[in-house]
Order: C-alpha cells, then structure tokens, then sequence
C-alpha cells in the first residue's frame, strides 16, 4: 500500500528522514505550512532525487490553491 504523507512536516529537515528511509511513497507538501514556493520546491527536489514523487495538500485559500496547481506532480 503506498503512503502518501508530509502535509504536517514543515521543512525539507523533517522530511529528509522520510525520504532517505523510504518512509513514505509520496511526499505531500502543505506550500503553505512547508514555507511557501522555494521551500515546497526545494523538498520536490529532495523528494526527485530519491524518485519519489510529491503532490500539494490543498491550501484552504485562492492563493493556495493556485499555488498548489502549479507544483510538479
């Protein structure tokens, strides 16, 4: 069963463990919670280097949610 979490960790530091255990399947940053755009991207990064793919929790504003549909699956 694949597991897709991360919406409540906050830096690429608290998702790093995840990623390097293979504690997870897919990463799913909260933009807003994780420190906005370059954060979110530089945790998709961490996340592509292990070939894990990542996808946006959904922000509960405009702005967030643009946001979110802008991020790389």
């Amino acid at each position: 069963m694949p597991i897709c979490t991360g919406e409540n960790l906050y830096t690429r530091q608290e998702f790093r463990p995840f990623i390097e255990a293979g504690g997870l399947h897919i990463a799913h940053i909260d933009i807003p919670k994780a420190g906005g755009l370059l954060e979110s991207k530089r945790i998709a990064d961490l996340a592509d280097l292990h070939y894990i793919p990542t996808c946006a929790h959904n922000a509960s504003s405009i702005v967030g949610i643009v946001a979110s549909a802008r991020t790389r699956p």
